[in-house]
């Protein structure tokens, strides 16, 4: 096991810190750890069982939300793992931790991407310019990009993530990864391809979740839900691949809302939502609120 799958685990436990989690989130962290801890690899080995002892202790208190909280001394020695250079600080007045030369403060200015307001005026982004029936729902969204897709079963939702990954694939000429979480290499995957006719060189099925995304554009999970696959863990994919497009898919609950957090809406750059085989836009920062028939 690489120690970068190891340090993904320590990376998901951070961002669970002093935060409202389910029990479900803790049992899947649970399950990747023990599957780490089996490899020989020592890389982290007291920071995984250090965890493991923490999510245990989370596991027997059987409540269905809890937050997590640890002493400050392994807080920072976590954080030190994931952050590891540190800008070399000395004390101001107050006892506040400034840089101590100009040249410093420009340095971490530049980290934290700040610029001046005028200096966005000329910057060029990667927009992506839709075209036909995607228009009205997407809008021309700047590349990288984060979608949602939610919808009950036979709503619509996986037809159309496979529509819009052809799309994609086809006229944009991007390299898209489809993860097939339900259905993976089968009958029915093919007998999706065949109906959208949806085969293209760029578009590539899988039925596991790659380790490497260097090779891809865009992301496709299809679904969420049924991959068990947190919230913290797609941050972990977005943050190590800056320049990767994200499409999630969700299912719904009986009363027409997704399953999970709130968090996956707030994170997501546009939501759409499938109903009895039309998409329509619940959310867009990019300004496009329209629908769109599949059949």
């Amino acid at each position: 096991m690489k120690s970068g799958i190891r340090k993904s685990i320590i990376d998901a436990f951070y961002l669970m810190l002093d935060k409202k989690v389910s029990m479900q989130q803790i049992r899947n962290l649970k399950g990747k750890i023990k599957t780490a801890l089996k490899q020989k690899n020592k890389n982290y080995f007291k920071e995984i069982k250090a965890i493991l002892v923490v999510l245990d202790k989370e596991i027997k208190s059987k409540q269905s939300l809890t937050t997590i909280s640890i002493d400050e001394g392994t807080k920072q020695r976590l954080k030190s793992i994931l952050y590891p250079k540190k800008q070399s600080k000395k004390k101001a007045l107050g006892g506040f931790e400034v840089p101590g030369t100009i040249e410093q403060q420009q340095s971490e200015n530049q980290k934290t991407k700040i610029v001046k307001s005028t200096n966005i005026r000329n910057k060029v982004f990667n927009i992506i310019k839709f075209t036909g029936d995607f228009k009205p729902v997407i809008g021309n969204p700047s590349n990288p990009f984060v979608f949602m897709i939610y919808g009950s079963p036979g709503s619509g939702k996986s037809s159309f993530s496979l529509m819009l990954s052809k799309y994609l694939s086809k006229h944009h000429n991007f390299s898209v990864l489809y993860w097939a979480t339900e259905e993976g290499i089968s009958y029915t995957i093919q007998e999706k391809l065949e109906r959208f006719n949806a085969y293209d060189d760029n578009l590539y099925i899988a039925d596991e979740k790659p380790n490497n995304f260097s090779n891809y554009d865009v992301f496709v999970i299809d679904s969420i839900t049924h991959a068990n696959i947190t919230f913290e863990e797609i941050q972990y994919i977005e943050k190590t691949n800056p320049k990767l497009s994200i499409i999630f898919v969700l299912h719904a609950t009986k009363d027409g809302k997704y399953r999970g957090f709130t968090t996956w809406e707030h994170w997501a750059d546009t939501v759409l939502r499938a109903e009895k085989g039309t998409i329509y836009t619940q959310k867009n920062r990019f300004g496009a609120n329209g629908e769109m028939k599949i059949y």
